[in-house]
């Protein structure tokens, strides 16, 4: 998959995202942070007083769904379909590799979700809860 950009419409406070090397054009990744400012002007965005550029998304991934605590539903390699849930949110994987998409239990919804910012954004409209990893909130308690 092509590396994605990240949208600065797209992200809240709250949200995870890698940080990439300042200055490098292969994108090195340093680490997972969590979004603590967002600022929006005419002449560049900002994420935690840098440069969007800085910052891209995080790729979901079955571990990446698991660190966010959603736990292995179903699996089946003949099918190539994999099934994870939380609480009453199911994601599932496309047959055609293009992405994961959100099912919940009351009703399907055909959102394709490439990044974990777009699936902690999903998790809260639909259950008024943020999604977070542990490290995530080790980061936010080391931080105050």
């Amino acid at each position: 998959m092509d590396t994605m950009e990240l949208n600065i419409t797209e992200v809240k406070i709250g949200n995870l995202v890698n940080a990439i090397e300042r200055g490098k054009d292969d994108n090195d990744i340093l680490e997972e942070v969590v979004i603590w400012s967002i600022e929006k002007n005419k002449y560049r965005d900002w994420i935690n007083g840098e440069n969007i550029d800085f910052f891209l998304p995080i790729l979901l991934t079955e571990a990446q769904l698991e660190e966010l605590g959603f736990k292995l539903g179903y699996k089946s390699f003949h099918e190539h379909i994999t099934i994870y849930t939380k609480d009453r949110v199911r994601v599932i994987n496309s047959p055609a590799g293009d992405g994961w998409f959100l099912d919940t239990s009351d009703k399907a919804i055909d959102v394709r979700l490439e990044s974990v910012h777009q699936m902690q954004n999903l998790y809260f409209v639909l259950m008024n809860e943020e999604l977070t990893k542990q490290k995530q909130n080790d980061i936010e308690a080391n931080k105050l």
